[in-house]
């Protein structure tokens, strides 16, 4: 294979020119696959790119050097792989892709490289995750752009599913980033999606006790009464959670503390603490609730 500096940014690029220009002769060393793999963990592109003049198949199972390249974001060793045939769809023990592992440890320059080199942005892997759902999980926003803008991909894949059910957009909710929450909201990620267990993402939010992204959820259409498998409503979650904040915000925008879970509890019943702010807030909002009910109105008739 003819290794050349097409298709890699600045200043990776100026460095593998002045290498192939001064490369020499192999080495009369003999390398094992294991120098190969570390070389490539290391990012000696140089020994790389020696090894790889020698021959040496950029594809083995174990011990791969695309592999230990991309963990640590080495671009210009991932791109002499690439060059010599290294299979962009290798997996490691854990069932994840080079770019898999790039998003997770947010190399964004290398993300760039491997989606625009052909990587699988769809391919699921363990537990049925994509690349889209890593980068939620792990607040990459950078990443998530890159792949929702530059991939070739249809529409509904911003919601794709993984084993649990769970979207892109509940790994962020549940993990509190903030910014992926609101970025997927505006690229149209429909927050209703239920999982395994009926959730949707109000309920993660509620769980993970962010009120700014709970509200973010509801100002785009989420239900805030929708209940899961066991019958808990986001504010059950945030009420067993002792999610002041969450609790405050889901009351004002209308939350049923009447509502019963399959267990028989209310949202007051799920409360750990019964002296919290918690426990309070949705007393008084059933004092109230129930005062208003019970009271007789009536109209009063103006005559002239």
């Amino acid at each position: 294979k003819v290794i050349t500096a097409l298709g890699i940014p600045l200043p990776e690029r100026e460095k593998l020119e002045h290498l192939i220009k001064n490369a020499g002769p192999p080495d009369d060393i003999r390398y094992t696959y294991r120098s190969l793999y570390q070389a490539a963990k290391a990012g000696d592109a140089e020994k790389v790119l020696n090894m790889l003049g020698m021959g040496m198949s950029p594809n083995q199972v174990s011990m791969n050097p695309l592999m230990g390249a991309a963990r640590e974001g080495h671009l210009l060793v991932v791109h002499l792989l690439v060059q010599a045939g290294a299979n962009l769809e290798t997996l490691d023990k854990n069932q994840y892709t080079p770019l898999m592992l790039a998003v997770q440890n947010k190399h964004n320059a290398l993300v760039k490289y491997l989606v625009k080199a052909g990587a699988a942005v769809g391919f699921k892997g363990a537990e049925g995750m994509t690349a889209l759902h890593i980068a939620a999980k792990e607040g990459n926003l950078e990443a998530c752009h890159y792949i929702l803008t530059q991939a070739n991909l249809p529409l509904s894949f911003i919601d794709a599913v993984d084993d649990g059910r769970w979207t892109a957009l509940v790994w962020a909710a549940e993990n509190c980033h903030s910014k992926v929450v609101r970025y997927l909201l505006e690229k149209r990620a429909d927050p209703q999606i239920r999982d395994a267990e009926m959730n949707i993402a109000l309920h993660w939010s509620a769980f993970a006790g962010s009120m700014e992204i709970s509200e973010d959820l509801l100002n785009f259409g989420c239900s805030i009464n929708l209940s899961n498998t066991h019958g808990d409503t986001p504010l059950h979650i945030a009420a067993r959670q002792g999610a002041d904040n969450c609790v405050v915000l889901l009351l004002a925008r209308g939350a049923r503390v009447e509502m019963m879970n399959k267990a028989g509890q209310l949202p007051r019943d799920c409360v750990i603490n019964k002296d919290s702010y918690c426990y309070t807030a949705i007393d008084l909002n059933m004092t109230i609730k129930k005062s208003v009910a019970s009271t007789n109105f009536y109209p009063r008739i103006l005559c002239n």
